[in-house]
């Protein structure tokens, strides 16, 4: 009962990512839900959790855009993976630790979906894609995910250290 909640939960993100979401917008960049849960999924689940829920996440996003498996599969997996590792090291979570977490795991999937897209699809210019997508979305990314991570921690606070 418990995957089949999972799996629900997870389409419905991938859904509303594509639809709902949209109203959310700043100049044509909206917040990446399906990074963000896999990033706290990684905080709280740890690694190797992060990385299964990304992995899967990332894998719908993909398949439902039907050009290119990988980008979003990649990306997604190696964000909830790494939030979930980078956890474990660090003793204390703050606003700001929370805010520099999010910020560098979306450039790294921006970077990775822009790599995998003009390798494979088509060729935009890199510091174009950057400054008008990849970076406005890593901020918006990191401001709403700081934002819900701590909202989310006042209902469950973040273990001290995993597998402490």
């Amino acid at each position: 009962m418990r995957a089949v909640l999972f799996l629900i939960f997870i389409i419905s993100v991938v859904v509303f990512q594509g639809t709902l979401f949209n109203i959310l917008s700043v100049k044509g960049v909206r917040p990446d839900f399906p990074l963000i849960l896999s990033c706290g999924i990684g905080v709280y689940k740890g690694e190797m959790k992060g990385l299964l829920f990304g992995g899967i996440i990332g894998l719908l996003m993909d398949a439902s855009t039907g050009l290119l498996i990988g980008p979003n599969l990649t990306g997604k997996a190696s964000a909830g993976f790494l939030s979930g590792y980078i956890r474990g090291k660090i003793f204390r979570m703050t606003p700001l630790v929370y805010l520099s977490f999010f910020f560098i795991l979306s450039l790294i999937d921006g970077i990775t979906n822009y790599l995998s897209i003009s390798i494979f699809i088509v060729s935009s210019p890199f510091l174009g894609s950057l400054s008008d997508i990849i970076l406005p979305q890593a901020v918006y990314n990191s401001l709403i995910g700081t934002v819900l991570l701590i909202m989310f921690e006042r209902i469950k606070p973040v273990p001290e250290r995993l597998g402490a």
